[in-house]
């Protein structure tokens, strides 16, 4: 349910990250921050944090033991 939950968000949130990244002469030069795909994996990585930081919740709604990990 947090993927369901966060993935727009963090869809969102990549866009301003990605921009800042282009301030970065080396990711500017090295990694492909015009692409889609890039955005895609930046996302990926968002939505695994908030799984990672806000899971836990969702144990604690199905009256489970929170775990740290899902």
């Amino acid at each position: 349910m947090t993927i369901h939950l966060w993935h727009e968000i963090a869809l969102v949130l990549a866009v301003p990250l990605i921009d800042q990244m282009w301030n970065v002469p080396a990711f500017e030069k090295w990694l492909p921050l015009d692409s889609q795909w890039f955005m895609f994996g930046v996302g990926w990585i968002l939505i695994a944090v908030f799984v990672v930081a806000c899971g836990w919740v969702e144990d604690m709604a199905a009256k489970k033991k929170p775990k740290r990990l899902p």
